[in-house]
């Protein structure tokens, strides 16, 4: 059981996704910053309680606010590549079509796995393959780069404006009660 859930396609397929790790970095921060802060004996009792909602609050905010920008994003960076490598071979119009095809087909995990066995085989894969393979590679590259614009500069910008009055009013009207 454990072996064949290690070795599946679409574990290997999760793994090489650029938002599903994203998401699964974050969840797990969310849930394991507070936790290891909580379980921090040598700080104060507040202050682990004020800094572990504040992890809490950051990491939650931070897996949002991600999601909110990563499909816009993604779609703007995909029209930037487009305008720059057009006429190089680069993203053409048949790479968009054949990356919608590839989320049509996204249950057939068998995909890729058919590429790479014609190409042990020395066989020359399906023009529809090397299109569908083309395309993903350069979707990826898109959402790691979109990743990397909401990670180092959206994230930091939106969550100051986002965390400070939530963690004053917090402190205003919650932690103000506890210490009375």
């Amino acid at each position: 059981m454990v072996v064949s859930l290690l070795t599946s396609t679409a574990l290997a397929g999760a793994a090489q996704n650029t938002i599903v790790q994203m998401t699964t970095e974050g969840l797990l921060k969310t849930a394991a910053r507070p936790a290891f802060i909580l379980a921090d004996k040598h700080a104060k009792p507040e202050a682990r309680k004020y800094t572990a909602l504040r992890e809490f609050l950051i990491q939650g905010i931070s897996v949002g606010l991600y999601f909110a920008a990563i499909q816009p994003l993604n779609k703007f960076m995909y029209k930037v590549m487009r305008k720059i490598h057009k006429g190089k071979n680069g993203f053409e119009k048949k790479d968009l079509n054949a990356f919608k095809h590839a989320v049509k087909r996204a249950d057939e995990k068998h995909l890729f796995a058919e590429a790479l066995k014609h190409k042990r085989e020395g066989k020359v894969p399906a023009q529809e393959i090397l299109d569908l393979m083309q395309a993903a590679g350069k979707m990826e590259a898109v959402k790691i780069a979109a990743s990397c614009i909401i990670i180092a500069a959206l994230l930091p910008q939106g969550l100051n404006y986002i965390i400070h009055p939530i963690m004053h009013f917090i402190d205003k009207h919650i932690l103000k009660k506890d210490k009375k």
